[in-house]
C-alpha cells in the first residue's frame, strides 16, 4: 500500500507540474555544453530565470561545434541589474581562415534589455590580431561592443548605443554599454557575436551577455512554488519508508 500510495503521490505531482508550468519554461535552465548541444536545441533553447534564450545558430562554427563550448553565467552589474550570458571556449585542434567572421547568434524572449557586454577573454599579452563585435538588435534600436586587438597587439576597446534614430553614442576603453531599455514591444531581441582573426588559427575565448533587471533573472515563483512541491512529496515519501 505505502508503494502504491507513492507512486500515486508522485505522478500526481508530476501532472500538476506539467499543467501548471506555462508553455515558455518547458525550457531547461542553461548549462555549459559543447555548441552542438545549443545549435541541436531548435527553438526550445534553454532559460535564465525569466528570459529565454533559443534559436541558437551559427553558420562558420557548426562543422566544429562538438569543440567548441558554451558556459552560461550570470555576473553583477550596475545596482538593481545583472549581466546575463555565455562564454564560448575553443577547444584544442581547430583553425579557421583570416578574417573568415566566426557567428554565434540567439534570441532572447521575455524581458527588457538594457545593455550589451563582448570581450575577448585575453590571457597573459596578446600574440596576434583579432577582433570581436557584440551586437544586440530589437525593433527600435541596437547596442554594439567591439574588442579588437590591433596588429601592434594593442587591445582596443569600444561601445556603442543607438536607440531608435539617434546617432551612435560610442565609449573607448569599454567592451559594455549600458543605457536606456532597446524600444521593443514583445521583448525579443536578437544577438550576435562575431569573431575574426588576424592570421589562421583559433580565435580567443570570448563572453557576450546582456544587462537586464535583477528580476527577470531570479526563477519565476511559479517554479519555485513547484520546485518545494516536488521536493516535499520526495521528502514525504521518504518518511513513510522510515516508518513502515
Amino acid at each position: 500500500m505505502t508503494g502504491r500510495i507513492s507512486r500515486t503521490t508522485l505522478a500526481l505531482a508530476g501532472l500538476a507540474a506539467a499543467f501548471a508550468a506555462p508553455a515558455r519554461m518547458e525550457a531547461q535552465a542553461c548549462t555549459a555544453g559543447p555548441l552542438s548541444a545549443y545549435l541541436a536545441s531548435a527553438g526550445l533553447g534553454c532559460t535564465f530565470g525569466q528570459i529565454r534564450m533559443n534559436q541558437f545558430s551559427s553558420a562558420a562554427l557548426a562543422g566544429s561545434s562538438s569543440n567548441i563550448f558554451v558556459n552560461p553565467f550570470t555576473m553583477q552589474g550596475p545596482p538593481g541589474y545583472t549581466w546575463v550570458g555565455f562564454t564560448i571556449r575553443f577547444g584544442s585542434g581547430l583553425s579557421f581562415q583570416k578574417e573568415k567572421p566566426l557567428d554565434f547568434a540567439f534570441w532572447s524572449n521575455g524581458a527588457p534589455l538594457y545593455g550589451l557586454l563582448a570581450q575577448q577573454n585575453l590571457v597573459g599579452t596578446p600574440t596576434y590580431a583579432s577582433t570581436l563585435r557584440g551586437r544586440l538588435n530589437a525593433d527600435g534600436g541596437t547596442y554594439r561592443a567591439f574588442d579588437r586587438v590591433t596588429n601592434s597587439l594593442a587591445r582596443n576597446l569600444q561601445a556603442c548605443g543607438k536607440i531608435g534614430a539617434n546617432p551612435l553614442q560610442c565609449q573607448t576603453g569599454t567592451s559594455e554599454w549600458s543605457g536606456t531599455e532597446l524600444p521593443d514591444g514583445d521583448d525579443r531581441y536578437q544577438v550576435d557575436a562575431t569573431s575574426w582573426v588576424g592570421q589562421p588559427g583559433v580565435p580567443y575565448d570570448y563572453t557576450v551577455a546582456m544587462l537586464a533587471d535583477q528580476s527577470t533573472v531570479a526563477p519565476e515563483p511559479a517554479t519555485i512554488l513547484l520546485l518545494s512541491t516536488g521536493l516535499g512529496g520526495v521528502g514525504a515519501m521518504v518518511r513513510r519508508r522510515k516508518r513502515a
